[in-house]
């Protein structure tokens, strides 16, 4: 597999054509390490809509969004469900 077909291959060959693109693949990539570290919320976000809006705004023509999303998320080591994060800062803050 080239490294072009990888998610942050695509990320980082766009943010070096379109540079006006690379503030959005700065943000999703360090979302994605953030996940990789553990953070939920990260995670949340990268399977959200406005990862995925940002996606297809650099994503060169012809490649297909949905595989990179998913090929990005299938990355992290886990997902938790959405809501948890903030579920577990209630649960924190309620027993305090």
């Amino acid at each position: 597999m080239s490294r072009a077909v990888t998610p942050g291959g695509i990320i980082h060959d766009v943010a070096a054509s379109a540079p006006e693109a690379a503030l959005l693949a700065a943000v999703i990539r360090l979302a994605y390490e953030d996940a990789l570290g553990g953070d939920a919320e990260a995670a949340e976000w990268l399977a959200g809509p406005v990862c995925r809006a940002w996606l297809h705004l650099i994503a060169p023509d012809g490649v297909d969004v949905d595989q990179v999303h998913a090929r990005l998320l299938a990355r992290l080591p886990t997902r938790a469900p959405p809501g948890a994060h903030a579920a577990g800062l209630r649960m924190s803050v309620g027993n305090d």
